[in-house]
């Protein structure tokens, strides 16, 4: 935790190996930070603020695998934009690591604004820009200093239209405004080419993430807006791209990391396990860490953490990530109050924030319950009478325990008639979250049985008019004029699960 900058994101690991560096190897975090702001001319302090000119690279070491660190040093970037037609300190963006073994040589790659400036208050600048690269050598070598080179740029930001770029997982990936690409070096990184154009008419597709499986071809990941990640496969070393689709991991408008574990050739994804709810649609929670024995067709969830991206190193996986509060302080707050660490202005006075480090031990992988559940291409078709067994439950229990949760008749009678309009998929979301369907097939083969989306609403239809009659009675409502009809389910909150 840093006093001075209140806003830290965007953390990246990666391992330093080469000559000169300790035989285990030295951890290098950076991370995107900006200070604190003044306050506003109401007196309200804004807890913390991405895209300000003062935001910066910061990096740390660790010599001893993530148990001390150095203090933050800023990376020279030399950020320079365009503002009114003259040079202005500008803000730079996500950064990603990558250490050559063999020279011990690091790369930093990231994005720094040049154009896009906004007029909010406080002013700041619109996240990405041109892509550039640092190079560094002797970072982690006892007793050196580390020598940076020039920045240099790989893509500007008015090249393919003035979109602003942004770095993305292992320094492979381009993302500008709706569409996402990678950037792919033949020769040690003196000359860079673009490929790619993933986009999708239904959302954003951003911050992709890829990793390589075993035949070969290579599998990226991507943040959208949906609710739901999507996914694209490359056959020919990144050149070409299959168009992007909804992938099996939820995705709530955030960045998520992947990477391939050895020897176990698994793949490891960090990301936050849930959908854009309407209770939470930005939430950055429910960190956890999923392992796919199969490229990704089935993910089992091995580890509950805190909030996201990652690297391994050996049988561990280390996860760095930011925790940091939005909003502002109302100006009634006195300074007496904050410097005594009022509760109500959290952004200000906690020192549970900044750059965060998490350690998983994965050398017990395999004795996990979970990791011994057959791959979902393997699975065979679920006991039928398990499964409308589970969905009776539902009606009969599940439906009943909720209305009477509601705040108002009109919001209980809802919940059925919400269900009975309720798409399937969206049924057995619902279902996720109170049953292991592990054991029933799983969700994505549940999502496309319609003989059971069928089987569901006949269940809802038969015993529904007996759950409202029961709840009537509990209540005791002996007129359903006014509350129950066509509006049931409009207009109010209903979503009861």
């Amino acid at each position: 935790y840093n006093r001075k900058y209140h806003y830290s994101h965007m953390a990246m690991l990666e391992l330093i190996k080469g000559p000169g560096v300790a035989k285990t190897g030295v951890m290098m975090a950076a991370w995107q930070a900006a200070p604190v702001v003044d306050p506003d001319q109401n007196g309200r302090q804004q807890m913390a603020v991405e895209g300000l000119s003062e935001q910066r690279i910061l990096y740390s070491l660790s010599y001893d695998m993530g148990i001390k660190w150095t203090p933050a040093i800023e990376v020279p970037t030399h950020a320079m934009g365009m503002r009114q037609g003259l040079p202005f300190p500008t803000a730079v963006w996500s950064p990603v690591l990558y250490c050559d073994p063999q020279t011990g040589r690091v790369w930093l790659f990231y994005a720094e604004s040049s154009s896009c400036w906004r007029p909010s208050t406080p002013p700041s600048w619109e996240p990405g820009g041109d892509l550039k690269v640092l190079v560094v050598d002797n970072m982690g070598v006892e007793g050196a200093q580390p020598k940076w080179y020039q920045p240099r740029t790989l893509m500007r930001e008015d090249e393919g239209g003035l979109i602003p770029k942004g770095a993305r997982s292992d320094g492979m990936g381009v993302g500008g405004c709706e569409r996402q690409g990678v950037l792919v070096s033949r020769d040690s990184g003196s000359t860079w080419y673009t490929y790619g154009n993933l986009s999708d008419p239904r959302t954003g597709l951003i911050e992709g993430t890829v990793a390589q499986i075993p035949d070969g071809r290579l599998l990226m990941y991507l943040r959208s807006n949906t609710g739901c990640t999507f996914q694209s496969v490359s056959g020919d070393r990144g050149r070409t791209w299959e168009p992007a689709e909804p992938a099996n991991l939820p995705n709530p408008n955030s960045k998520l990391h992947m990477v391939r574990l050895q020897p176990s050739g698994y793949l490891a994804v960090v990301f936050n396990n849930h959908h854009r709810s309407s209770s939470c649609r930005n939430c950055r929670t429910h960190l956890h860490i999923v392992i796919s024995k199969d490229n990704g067709v089935s993910w089992r969830n091995v580890a509950t953490i805190e909030d996201s991206m990652e690297t391994n190193v050996g049988q561990k996986l280390y996860i760095a990530y930011s925790r940091f509060f939005l909003g502002k302080c109302r100006s009634e707050f006195s300074q007496q109050q904050l410097q005594s660490g009022d509760p109500l202005c959290p952004g200000l006075v906690s020192e549970n924030q900044g750059i965060k480090l998490a350690e998983v031990d994965i050398s017990s992988l395999e004795a996990l319950p979970q990791m011994k559940l057959v791959s979902d291409t393997e699975r065979k078709a679920p006991n039928r009478k398990a499964v409308t067994g589970m969905m009776h439950h539902f009606v009969k229990t599940e439906i009943p325990r909720n209305m009477e949760s509601m705040p108002s008749p009109i919001a209980a009678l809802g919940i059925i008639n919400k269900l009975k309009v309720m798409k399937w998929k969206d049924v057995v979301s619902i279902l996720t979250l109170i049953y292991d369907l592990d054991y029933l097939g799983g969700a994505k083969f549940l999502r496309k049985r319609q003989e059971l989306a069928d089987a569901f609403h006949t269940i809802l239809n038969v015993q529904g008019p007996f759950i409202k009659e029961s709840y009537l009675k509990a209540h005791g409502i002996t007129s359903l004029e006014g509350i129950d009809g066509d509006s049931l389910g409009k207009g109010h909150d209903t979503s009861g699960f």
